[in-house]
């Protein structure tokens, strides 16, 4: 009986052994499945970020922010950038845009000054005189169809005469190109002017001659004139000259309107007149001048038609000879 036992446990002892040598082998497999299960797993998780992180890279690349009309177009799961080009407007600086102004302003001044020199190389043998007479002026009216609220009695104004008034002012003379003679004067003038009324009415047996205009008879202008002057041969010319003169003259009128005319403002600031006249120098040491201005253009506005003549009788010396 004892060694019944005694065998038993033995078997036991041995069955035991055998069992956890088969446990250990089983878990030794287990886990070594389950290691390279994790390796597998770990390698394709680091696979798969690694991809993940190169395509996150390259699609959130920092790129320049986008111009105007940009176009966005998915292909191929890409991102691609079609940008239109925008024309933009070409830009000058402004400190070139001065330099090129002030070289042309330089340009045309020296220009000028080359053609201004060449000009005045052939106005020659200039004298500056001073001159002053007195003059003698009319008016010669046509009032036309003009109506105003104002009637007036020609039997105090209709002077069919010339009236006297007076001039001072500088002339310059010399020849253009050795042969042509000619002059430039300024005056100012006080003009008074007798009045023809060539236009009047009438309101028989009422009424004799009135106007509905009355012209101004005062005047103080500043006359420019240019003349050509022609040496007239006779005599001994070295001693005493005579010369036909003709010209055009513009009058600028510096004096104010009468209070009625300025209702309508019936005049004019400035008027052109023709000049024709005769001049004598007695060995230069004075020129003694006649000179007729023939209104060209009207003094007064439309519908009426003024034409201002003056007859011009004066004297002009040499400038260096008073100073």
């Amino acid at each position: 009986m004892n060694k019944f036992k005694c065998v038993l446990l033995g078997i036991l002892l041995v069955s035991f052994q055998m069992k956890g040598v088969a446990q250990s082998s089983f878990f030794q497999k287990v886990n070594s499945f389950k290691s390279s299960i994790t390796k597998s797993v770990s390698k394709l998780t680091t696979k798969h970020k690694v991809a993940s992180d190169s395509s996150v890279a390259k699609t959130v690349t920092p790129t320049p922010a986008p111009l105007a009309d940009t176009v966005v177009v998915k292909k191929d799961t890409e991102l691609v950038k079609k940008v239109k080009k925008v024309k933009e407007p070409k830009q000058v600086d402004s400190s070139y845009v001065k330099y090129d102004v002030k070289k042309a302003m330089v340009k045309f001044k020296n220009q000028f000054h080359k053609t201004w020199k060449k000009t005045l190389v052939d106005f020659t043998h200039n004298e500056t005189y001073l001159l002053g007479g007195m003059n003698l002026s009319k008016q010669n009216v046509d009032v036309g169809d003009y109506h105003s609220n104002f009637n007036y009695d020609l039997t105090d104004y209709n002077k069919d005469a010339y009236k006297p008034g007076y001039f001072i002012g500088y002339r310059v003379d010399g020849k253009f190109k050795e042969k042509h003679n000619y002059s430039f004067s300024m005056s100012l003038n006080k003009i008074a002017s007798g009045t023809n009324y060539q236009s009047t009415s009438t309101l028989s047996p009422f009424l004799g001659t009135f106007s509905k205009f009355k012209a101004d008879e005062q005047f103080f202008t500043l006359s420019m004139a240019a003349h050509y002057r022609k040496l007239l041969v006779f005599g001994d010319t070295v001693k005493r000259k005579f010369y036909v003169v003709a010209g055009p003259s513009l009058d600028t009128r510096l004096s104010g309107q009468s209070a009625d005319n300025m209702v309508n403002a019936n005049y004019h600031r400035m008027i052109l007149r023709g000049d024709i006249g005769l001049e004598f120098d007695n060995q230069s040491l004075y020129t003694f001048f006649v000179h007729y201005k023939q209104g060209l253009s009207s003094f007064t506005k439309t519908p009426i038609k003024t034409n201002l003549n003056t007859l011009e009788i004066g004297m002009m010396i040499k400038a260096s000879d008073l100073f």
